[in-house]
């Protein structure tokens, strides 16, 4: 059985940030590597987690590749009205298994 280091590590949390390229980009993303979480403002008040991440490159990197990923077809699409209270409800499933057949591409141009 493997040995698990149950030790405390300590995280300075930063942000928020915009999505470059798009709405408020007044605090640009680190060039670090890091751990990240994706949020919408939720209607109750403050923020719900939509998604987190971690990478090892720069975020500004990491974030070029979701942008392509959201605007090739990728990634699933949510309605945003319905995230912001607190429903996940999808408008694009997404190319996830790689399948792009003309009438699912056509659908999602």
């Amino acid at each position: 059985m493997a040995h698990v280091d149950s030790s405390p590590i300590a995280i300075a949390w930063m942000g928020p940030y915009g999505w470059p390229g798009f709405g408020d980009t007044s605090a640009a993303l680190p060039g670090t590597p890091g751990i990240y979480l994706w949020t919408v403002e939720y209607l109750m008040g403050g923020l719900l987690i939509y998604a987190a991440g971690i990478t090892r490159r720069p975020m500004k990197e990491r974030f070029r590749e979701h942008t392509r990923a959201y605007l090739d077809g990728t990634y699933t699409l949510f309605d945003v009205d319905a995230l912001r209270q607190g429903v996940r409800r999808e408008v694009w499933h997404g190319f996830w298994t790689g399948k792009r057949s003309s009438e699912k591409q056509q659908e999602f141009d």
